[in-house]
């Protein structure tokens, strides 16, 4: 419920039943859907509204694919006898055109928070106390529950002259088209810019401290990836790792290698990963050290729990479903191996169990234990939707 029996007297000398830090997908989902049942909810983001699938990730890259697409396809018009006198491509019309998308998308997140009288703070905001958040205007806010979702940041590496690469987030927003752009890592984020910046006429420079590309899937696709790749000209060098980056007085960078060949470029991208954006959570949320990023980085349970009651991350509760779904879908399977064999009407029964079974798993008492779990309430997720408790 959003307004508990026990609480009543706390909410009604907070300013907001709900404090969200985070304007992403999880954080903008819950402050609309937590507002919807009647709570005082607001939202503080320090960068725009939307996160980084909308803002600066998914939502502009695939911009700029179908941009890159049609290098392809002008190539191809000419052998079925279209005219195409020039085939010239620039690079600030179109990131202007996926900058401005963003920009509209922004607005009608904007527009849905406000629609549903969320009230938005463009600023960042810290964890001062178990029921109050400082906002960089300094400005203390005292809150009934807070959720954090504050997502994941680019991992930048602490190497001299790091300060003259760009990480995902400043792609978008390149003055020109770099001529030789290196990128660094060997994961999907780095090999679809890697096949995008060429298209666009750069050329490109992969390098990868270990020996594959995408490591964890398909090997088969792994391997056809890399054949396309070298044979459209993309440079890959493995077993690599930047050491040292300089710029000259001409803005040429140099890149300093360790396991190959020093490199020049006019650009170097880092897509090495990503770390948890907790910065000025950890103090009085976190022994010691951010729970958060030793959890990423151990699997032993005492590293997660959570020390300050009423205040729950919104990752570790959809990580507890997660997996309670994941547990449902391998029994299932079970399921579908054993009553296939029995044909037609067996594979339909066997998908029946497998589609009834994981909803049933989340009418069976989960929301009581999520309760449990997380001491004092916050935010939980039932059948698909985040309930203030």
């Amino acid at each position: 419920s959003v307004d508990p029996r026990p609480d009543r007297e706390s909410r009604i000398m907070s300013d907001f039943d709900l404090f969200v830090i985070g304007a992403g997908s999880g954080g903008v989902r819950a402050a609309r859907i937590a507002a919807g049942h009647g709570a005082r909810v607001a939202v503080a983001e320090e960068h725009k509204v939307g996160g980084t699938c909308v803002i600066r990730g998914c939502v502009p890259k695939k911009l700029l694919v179908y941009g890159a697409h049609f290098a392809e396809d002008l190539d191809d018009a000419a052998m079925f006898g279209w005219d195409v006198p020039t085939k010239r491509f620039d690079w600030p019309v179109l990131r202007d055109n996926v900058l401005a998308e963003v920009g509209r998308l922004e607005g009608l997140y904007e527009q849905t928070l406000g629609r549903n009288k969320v009230e938005i703070f463009h600023e960042r905001a810290e964890l001062i106390g178990p029921n109050e958040v400082r906002l960089a205007s300094g400005r203390t806010v005292n809150v009934g529950k807070i959720l954090i979702a504050t997502g994941a940041r680019p991992f930048m590496p602490d190497i001299e002259g790091i300060e003259h690469a760009i990480s995902s987030n400043e792609v978008f927003h390149l003055e020109k088209l770099p001529g030789r752009i290196v990128i660094v890592g060997g994961g999907y984020i780095a090999n679809e810019f890697a096949g995008i910046f060429h298209q666009f006429g750069s050329h490109v420079t992969l390098v990868n401290r270990s020996e594959s590309i995408l490591r964890g899937y398909d090997e088969q696709m792994r391997d056809r990836l890399l054949q396309i790749s070298l044979s459209k000209g993309i440079e890959f060098r493995f077993n690599a790792m930047v050491d040292s980056i300089a710029r000259d007085e001409g803005c040429a960078l140099t890149l300093r290698m360790k396991g190959c060949d020093d490199i020049g470029a006019d650009a170097i991208l880092f897509a090495t990963g990503r770390v948890p954006n907790v910065e000025g959570l950890e103090a009085y949320w976190m022994r010691k050290q951010s729970a958060i990023e030793r959890q990423a980085l151990s699997p032993e349970p005492e590293y997660h729990d959570i020390h300050m009651p009423r205040n729950s991350p919104v990752g570790f509760i959809c990580a507890f479903f997660a997996t309670i779904m994941g547990f449902a879908l391998i029994w299932h399977i079970w399921w579908l191996v054993g009553l296939a064999c029995v044909g037609a009407w067996g594979t339909f029964v066997a998908v029946y169990f497998l589609v009834t079974g994981i909803t049933g798993l989340q009418l069976l008492g989960v929301q009581t234990f999520v309760q449990q779990l997380f001491y004092g309430g916050a935010l939980v997720v039932i059948d698909g939707e985040p309930t203030l408790t």
